[in-house]
């Protein structure tokens, strides 16, 4: 986002990121190598200055994620409640 020099992009992200540090927490390791790629579809097409594409690849990354983030936000409430914040301690997501 930084790269766009676009204040209020950077702005919100930086919003949207401290909203959503919870799902941090939450193990989503399954999708991080799609994730990743869907990252890397992003930039190539904004290096190569591809609105219509970086837009498209956008939308599709938001729109596949939201139902995934649902389901880990309600798991990691009932692991929160049910088996208490130890449940959640230590967990890491995957970063390969």
């Amino acid at each position: 986002a930084e790269l766009s020099r676009n204040d209020e992009l950077v702005h919100q992200i930086r919003l949207m990121n401290e909203r959503i540090r919870f799902i941090r927490w939450v193990d989503m390791g399954n999708r991080t190598r799609q994730t990743k790629g869907e990252h890397r579809e992003m930039i190539d097409a904004l290096s190569r200055r591809d609105a219509d594409l970086a837009a498209s690849v956008m939308d599709r990354h938001i729109i596949g994620r939201t139902d995934q983030i649902r389901d880990a936000v309600r798991q990691g409430y009932s692991n929160l409640f049910v088996d208490g914040p130890a449940a959640l301690a230590g967990r890491l997501v995957d970063t390969d």
